[in-house]
């Protein structure tokens, strides 16, 4: 768990018998006293410890395995919780990825992929822009993005005003899509792509 609170030394949960030195660190710039805790503390304790062991400004909070980060304000009149997860524990974390892929039958030119829903949510439209693969029998510009294999849905769009209806089933690694009229939100068919 990390603790946000100015010159915090110690802490001690409702399963401790005594209070134990936090860790400091650096976080965005500021510094933040970190403690583990047992996995069934409900409260904590936390203190401004002074070497002779005498503390001061004692404050208690309620624990919640929902929240992992505890900010105080200078006065220590009130606690805000958050979540926060550190770039190396984003990093840690295997997100499966697949390849989705679009013939362009109407000629765009330039395909992007907007997609929402599961651990990634494209954040500004038209999405990210997809990569050229190659140019099938039909000479018609195949292009690819992987995404988040949990990814809830996908519109495939030209960043022009042209666009696909909501995509949210086959969301599947190898599948393709292709126009299949040109109104004002192009439906799409699937097929399976091959190398």
């Amino acid at each position: 768990m990390l603790f946000s609170f100015l010159e915090v030394a110690a802490i001690k949960t409702n399963k401790d018998s005594s209070y134990t030195e936090m860790t400091t660190t650096t976080i965005d710039g500021n510094t933040v006293y970190t403690a583990s805790v047992p996995a069934n503390a409900t409260l904590a304790t936390i203190v401004r410890m002074l070497p002779s062991g005498a503390y001061y400004n004692e404050l208690t909070i309620s624990l919640s395995s929902s929240y992992n980060y505890y900010t105080a304000d200078s006065n220590w009149s009130y606690v805000t919780t958050s979540t926060y997860t550190s770039v190396s524990e984003s990093d840690d974390e295997d997100t499966d990825l697949i390849s989705v892929y679009f013939s362009d039958n109407y000629n765009w030119g330039t395909v992007y992929a907007y997609t929402w829903g599961g651990s990634e949510n494209t954040e500004n439209w038209p999405g990210t822009k997809m990569t050229y693969v190659s140019t099938n029998q039909y000479n018609e510009k195949i292009y690819s993005i992987e995404i988040a294999s949990d990814v809830t849905g996908l519109i495939f769009n030209d960043g022009n005003g042209n666009q696909t209806v909501d995509i949210t089933s086959n969301l599947s690694d190898g599948q393709g899509y292709y126009l299949t009229s040109s109104d004002s939100k192009c439906s799409v068919a699937t097929y399976t792509y091959n190398e």
